[in-house]
């Protein structure tokens, strides 16, 4: 179950990041323009190569490479970053699964009232991942989310 509730946040963080600039709804003939962005430091360029890798849009599908412009952009404070980022700590995908690290970044987040990023942890707390388990601060997460509005936290939290 833990697997299929990360998956979920996975994807809708990721849909969350793309909401700025789809990968599917990028014009490729301009790479050049958003390397030269994503170079200068410029937070949501760097997002949107990272979804162009993660989805394999413009260039080959590379997750690590997914990883590395994420970390760019949530390095910058980019939010949803951060939450792509994080669950791909979580998962090990495009780099070493590593919890701590995961709930470093979606802790970040989580801060800011990202709420994809309140259920990854009350996922994380749930199950001892990364932290002590946790069950009440997990409840206490998923109680926050739900009530931003976060139809997902709320099932969560139901099946929880």
């Amino acid at each position: 179950m833990m697997k299929m509730m990360i998956t979920a946040v996975m994807a809708a963080a990721s849909f969350l990041l793309s909401a700025e600039v789809p990968a599917s709804d990028f014009d490729c003939s301009g790479m050049q323009q958003l390397w030269h962005k994503a170079e200068q430091g410029d937070a949501v360029a760097e997002g949107v190569l990272g979804n162009l890798y993660f989805d394999g849009e413009c260039v080959r599908q590379d997750y690590s490479n997914a990883a590395r412009w994420y970390r760019n952009a949530a390095e910058h404070g980019q939010v949803n970053a951060q939450v792509v980022l994080g669950i791909m700590y979580a998962k090990g995908q495009g780099v070493t699964r590593n919890y701590t690290e995961a709930a470093r970044w979606l802790q970040k987040a989580a801060d800011q009232g990202n709420t994809s990023a309140m259920e990854a942890l009350a996922i994380m707390y749930a199950n001892g991942l990364g932290f002590a388990k946790d069950t009440g601060r997990a409840d206490e997460l998923l109680r926050e989310a739900c009530r931003s509005g976060d139809n997902g936290a709320c099932a969560s939290l139901r099946q929880y």
